[in-house]
C-alpha cells in the first residue's frame, strides 16, 4: 500500500527519484494502451516534489515524448505531507514550463 512507503521515500528523499520513473512508466504505458482514447490517467504529486522547480518542465518533455494528451492527465497531490510553501507549490503547478507545454493544462 502507498501509505507504508510514500512517508519513507519522502523522509529519505527519495520521492523525487521514484516519482520520476512512476512519469515516465505511466506515460509510455498509457500513451501505448490508449493513444485515440478519451480516458484520463491520474497520477499522484507529492507536495515534497512541488519545490522542485524542474518538475513542470520534466513532465512537458515526457508528454510531448510520449505525445500524451496533456489534458487527459489528472495531477492529484498526496496527501502525506503538509505543504511547506503553499503559493510556490501554487506556482509550481500553474506555470508554463520552457517547452510551452504545461503539463497541468
Amino acid at each position: 500500500m502507498p501509505d507504508s512507503f510514500i512517508p519513507v521515500m519522502e523522509k529519505t528523499g527519495l520521492i523525487d527519484e521514484l516519482t520520476a520513473q512512476v512519469f515516465d512508466q505511466s506515460l509510455e504505458w498509457f500513451s501505448q494502451s490508449f493513444p485515440q482514447s478519451k480516458l484520463m490517467m491520474s497520477l499522484n504529486l507529492s507536495a515534497k516534489s512541488l519545490v522542485d522547480i524542474h518538475l513542470a518542465d520534466h513532465l512537458a518533455i515526457l508528454c510531448q515524448h510520449f505525445r500524451s494528451r496533456r489534458n487527459a492527465l489528472c495531477w492529484n497531490l498526496t496527501e502525506t505531507s503538509a505543504m511547506v510553501d503553499p503559493i510556490l507549490s501554487l506556482d509550481l503547478m500553474t506555470r508554463n514550463p520552457h517547452e510551452g507545454l504545461s503539463p497541468f493544462d
